[in-house]
């Protein structure tokens, strides 16, 4: 049986809403629901759309409103959803909800953690006395079921896009709901991704500034750690992060750093020592990603070590200084054992493993990747770590943040071809 760390995240910023009653241009958004039809109502549902690398489900929340008092009267985590199609980087998720109320008003909020990212109504507008949207107004989407709207009909969101802002409104449907699939008169369309902000410990992109706690040089002893090193350059490297099976030292059965790394990298290694009592640590780096949407984060990462419940391993991130979401969270499967190869060929069998956002992590540099939910100037990545053992090891290496790369405009293509026009004639006179 598979142990998570808990974590308990604080979030009270909330934002204004748009003209669509959303807190930010998000790119995770309520898509198409169903509440009334013709005869006694069938087939009520709510449907969700997230980036595919999005993997915290269980951290967001469709809860549905009573307009007539502001009350919520239910409401389901993301994880309880049924999984849809995916396309162009996104996944549609829908649930079966019933009895969602018909109207005059009523209305859905969706949350990440707490953050209220929308709070729709139909049939009109109101405002929230209690639940996550508290205090908030929702924005009524301006079209309806009825009690003569033919079975299997929805509410569709329609438009082109790449988040919720994108789009061009609701409409409703006749007979024709999309429960699992992207609306008919909806497109997600494909965009390429590139790299906008970076550091791999070696050199940065659009790094503002980077802060260790404790501070490097912190941790003297030998044997314990948490810095940014490099082979051959570190005065002091703890035994545990080095795999040396390959080289030095042949009998070496712990480490995930191979000979061949020379570059910079930071890892941790029992941090819970004299010189840093109580073994919490943390790292924080604050890029800047103005300008850009659908944002990703990728880490390499590795581990090794006999871990525990207790090890802490965990990444949050912000946008504009607004409260920590989870990003990667760590667990340890202390009923499991994984076999480590060390460079210089042994296998070595080991208890408790490290998993982060259920993916196991070993002793080869392994690169996972997160949605980032929202838009903003400054993304605030933190890495917070405890961990108590001579024998647990984990580093991690090239964070790159990635984001959209916006298609050209109409515009943009004719000033292109106006400008190789311009350089023909030139080559032609």
């Amino acid at each position: 049986m598979r142990k998570h760390v808990h974590h308990s995240l604080m979030l009270a910023v909330l934002f204004c809403a748009s003209a669509l009653g959303i807190t930010t241009d998000t790119n995770l958004w309520i898509n198409e629901f169903h509440y009334d039809n013709t005869g006694a109502d069938a087939g009520e549902f709510v449907e969700v759309i997230v980036p595919a690398n999005f993997t915290h489900l269980s951290e967001v929340t469709v809860t549905l409103y009573n307009g007539a008092n502001g009350q919520s009267y239910a409401s389901h985590s993301l994880d309880t959803f049924t999984q849809g199609v995916t396309a162009n980087g996104f996944t549609v998720y829908s649930r079966a909800i019933a009895p969602i109320q018909n109207g005059s008003p009523d209305g859905i909020s969706l949350d990440i953690d707490g953050n209220v990212l929308s709070f729709v109504s139909y049939e009109g507008s109101f405002s929230a006395t209690n639940g996550v949207a508290n205090g908030l107004a929702s924005t009524n989407i301006s079209v309806s079921e009825s009690s003569g709207t033919p079975v299997g009909s929805s509410v569709q969101l329609t438009g082109a896009g790449n988040s919720f802002g994108d789009f061009s409104g609701f409409a409703t449907t006749a007979g024709s709901n999309t429960q699992g699939a992207v609306n008919a008169s909806q497109s997600i369309p494909s965009q390429p991704r590139g790299k906008i902000a970076a550091d791999d410990f070696d050199s940065s992109i659009s790094l503002l500034s980077f802060a260790l706690v404790p501070p490097s040089g912190t941790i003297t002893d030998p044997a314990d750690g948490f810095d940014i090193f490099q082979r051959g350059v570190s005065p002091t490297i703890p035994f545990a992060l080095l795999d040396d099976s390959a080289g030095s030292f042949p009998p070496d059965v712990q480490g995930v750093i191979k000979t061949g790394k020379s570059d910079r990298w930071l890892g941790l290694a029992d941090t819970d020592n004299s010189d840093n009592p109580g073994g919490a640590v943390s790292a924080t780096w604050v890029f800047d990603i103005s300008g850009h949407e659908g944002i990703e984060v990728s880490i390499d990462m590795a581990a090794m070590g006999d871990f525990e419940s207790s090890d802490v391993f965990n990444w949050f991130y912000s946008i504009d200084g607004a409260a920590l979401l989870p990003l990667f969270l760590s667990s340890v499967d202390e009923n499991g054992t994984n076999s480590y190869t060390m460079e210089g060929g042994a296998v070595v069998a080991v208890n408790d493993p490290l998993y982060v956002n259920g993916i196991l992590i070993d002793n080869n540099f392994k690169t996972l990747t997160e949605s980032v939910i929202g838009t903003g100037s400054l993304l605030t990545l933190v890495f917070q770590g405890d961990t108590n053992g001579s024998n647990e090891a984990y580093a991690f290496d090239n964070i790159m943040i990635t984001a959209l790369i916006p298609e050209p405009t109409t515009a943009m293509l004719g000033f292109l071809a106006l400008g190789g026009l311009l350089i023909q004639t030139r080559r032609r006179d």
